[in-house]
């Protein structure tokens, strides 16, 4: 089981007066914020060694050409998985019809995904792998379940992406919403035994099923701006969410190295008001419109160095 051990971390880079996090940063006491759910961590026991009543696996194939496209690339995937563990039940979501085969089951456009996908899940937990290439012994369920059952107030776990391209990397961000402002911030300040604080993680995570079915992403957004609205609303409800960097799934997308990664931002945020990144604040703009509007939002701030403004001279957007 995991030890009892919080660690404070200057990871994130953000002045913590402007950010405030529900944490007691007197006490450290993480426990003194209850969720707004009953999660399901006491069903997780130190003698529990049948994870098939415990995990269901949801395989998401959806957008990963890399799989939906060959056969034998989601016969592999499946293999994988089947090697790590045996009897446990997979659900495959496509956009191909034919995909589900005894004992794996299938679903695909035609059918209402959302609502069949929940009502399949009985388990307390459920593993979602969002366009999954490969599934080795690094992603490690057990590891998963002892950080939640000692936790208690985690209801969503994730863990690092090792990218087609080689790249490695893990997500963990804050997020703070006052009034029409929105501040998202990349870095943890605290950690459980290497398992890192946050209010974003990874697009594959293990999640309470209770807490899956009661807070349903809006379909209505776009991929990205859906996580965040959906991550939102958790930490709206004190459900916590953390993010294990020593598990790790290999992904379809390319992932860029973490190093190189934040050399990138930090030349990005350097020249962000320079007149030859117009571009790319247009970008960030449009993909960013969809959540203003849904909350209001006059401003979002990336990493408290570049804002980006949906009103100007009291014109929306």
């Amino acid at each position: 089981m995991v030890k009892d051990n919080l660690q404070e971390s200057n990871s994130a880079e953000y002045n913590s007066e402007d950010l405030k996090f529900r944490f007691n940063t007197n006490i450290l006491d993480y426990g003194v914020v209850k969720p707004e759910f009953n999660l399901s961590s006491h069903r997780i026991s130190p003698s529990t060694t049948d994870l098939n009543h415990l995990v269901t696996i949801l395989v998401d194939v959806c957008g990963s050409g890399e799989v939906r496209n060959r056969p034998e690339g989601k016969v592999k995937l499946i293999s994988q998985i089947r090697k790590q563990w045996k009897t446990m039940k997979i659900l495959l979501a496509t956009n191909q019809s034919g995909a589900g085969n005894r004992p794996l089951q299938g679903f695909h456009d035609g059918d209402n995904v959302t609502e069949t996908i929940l009502r399949s899940i009985e388990t307390p937990f459920t593993l979602i792998l969002h366009e999954p290439l490969a599934v080795t012994p690094d992603l490690n369920i057990t590891r998963l379940l002892n950080t939640i059952e000692e936790v208690k107030v985690v209801g969503v776990i994730g863990f690092a992406e090792r990218g087609k391209d080689g790249g490695w990397d893990y997500t963990c961000s804050q997020l703070k919403l006052q009034g029409s402002h929105f501040n998202i911030i990349n870095g943890y300040e605290y950690s459980k035994e290497a398992c890192f604080f946050c209010d974003v993680t990874s697009n594959s995570f293990l999640v309470d099923t209770h807490l899956f079915k009661e807070v349903l992403p809006d379909f209505n957004l776009s991929f990205e701006m859906r996580k965040l609205d959906w991550f939102m609303r958790l930490q709206k409800l004190n459900v916590w969410t953390m993010t294990c960097p020593d598990v790790m799934i290999h992904t379809s997308n390319n992932v860029t190295d973490r190093k190189e990664f934040l050399i990138n931002r930090k030349d990005f945020i350097k020249s962000y008001n320079d007149k030859e990144c117009y571009p790319e604040y247009e970008e960030h703009k449009t993909q960013f419109k969809e959540l203003a509007q849904k909350y209001n939002l006059t401003s979002i701030t990336i990493q408290n160095k570049y804002k980006i403004k949906f009103i100007y001279d009291d014109e929306p957007f």
